[in-house]
C-alpha cells in the first residue's frame, strides 16, 4: 500500500500475492476472539474460490453479476489505457496505477448510483436470505472507529463522543481512498460516495455523519 501511495505501480497478479504472503508473519492467530485485521489478499483468495466452484475467471464472473444488477456504469478494470475514471488522488497529486488495477482482476470502477443499487441488494436479501444476513455480525476490533465481520464493516461510534446526539451504526464497507458504501439500519438510510483521497479517507465518515444529523 506504501508503495502505490507513493505511485509505484507494478502488476501484483494473484500467485504474485500468495507468494509474498507465505513469507509473512501472522498479526495474531486465526480466530483469536476480538481482533481482526483487514488484508485484501482474503478478498483475492475468494476470487479463486469462486472461480474454482463456478468455472469462470472472477472478471467473467463479475461482469455477468454487473448485468444481471443492470450496473451500467460498473466495469472490472482490464485495459491500462482506461481513462474513463477519475484518478485517485494523494493530496493533490494525482496516483496513476494502471498496472496495479489491471493485474488484480477484480478491481471495479463504479459510480455511487450503482454503488446504492448493489447494496440495498445485499441488504434486502437478493444473494442471501435476509433473516441470515445477521450471521455476518459476528464483530471483532479493527482500527477506531471501525469493528469487522464477516466481509462486512461496522461503523461505530461510542456514545460518550456525542453523548446528546449519538451516531447511529452503520454497516457496509469503504475504500482506502475515501470511498464509502453503508447502510444505516436504525434510519433505512444508505449512504455512497468518495472524497477520493488517501491522504485523508477520514473526511468521508466525517461527512457521513453530518449527514445522518441532517436527516434526523
Amino acid at each position: 500500500m506504501a508503495e502505490l501511495e507513493a505511485g509505484i505501480d507494478q502488476s501484483w497478479p494473484i500467485d504474485k500475492v500468495i507468494q509474498e504472503i507465505k513469507m509473512m508473519k501472522t498479526h495474531f492467530p486465526p480466530g483469536q476472539e476480538g481482533r481482526a485485521k483487514y488484508i485484501d489478499t482474503n478478498h483475492q483468495i475468494l476470487g479463486l474460490i469462486i472461480e474454482n466452484i463456478t468455472g469462470k475467471p472472477i472478471n467473467i464472473v463479475l461482469k455477468n453479476l454487473f448485468q444481471e444488477l443492470s450496473l451500467t456504469k460498473t466495469h472490472v478494470c482490464e485495459d491500462v489505457n482506461d481513462k474513463n475514471f477519475v484518478p485517485i488522488l494523494y493530496k493533490s497529486e494525482a496516483r496513476n496505477i494502471p498496472l496495479y488495477l489491471t493485474s488484480t482482476q477484480n478491481d471495479i470502477i463504479s459510480t455511487a448510483r450503482d454503488q446504492m443499487t448493489f447494496l440495498k441488494a445485499f441488504f434486502n436479501g437478493y444473494f442471501f436470505p435476509k433473516e441470515q444476513l445477521f450471521e455476518l455480525e459476528k464483530w471483532n476490533n479493527i482500527f477506531f472507529p471501525f469493528k469487522y465481520g464477516i466481509g462486512i464493516q461496522k461503523f461505530h461510534m461510542p456514545r460518550i463522543f456525542s453523548p446528546f446526539n449519538p451516531a447511529p451504526d452503520m454497516v457496509g464497507h469503504c475504500g482506502s481512498a475515501g470511498s464509502v458504501a453503508f447502510y444505516v439500519p436504525d434510519m433505512d438510510l444508505y449512504i455512497m460516495g468518495t472524497t477520493n483521497q488517501q491522504a485523508r479517507p477520514n473526511i468521508a465518515f466525517q461527512t457521513m455523519i453530518r449527514i445522518v444529523n441532517k436527516l434526523r
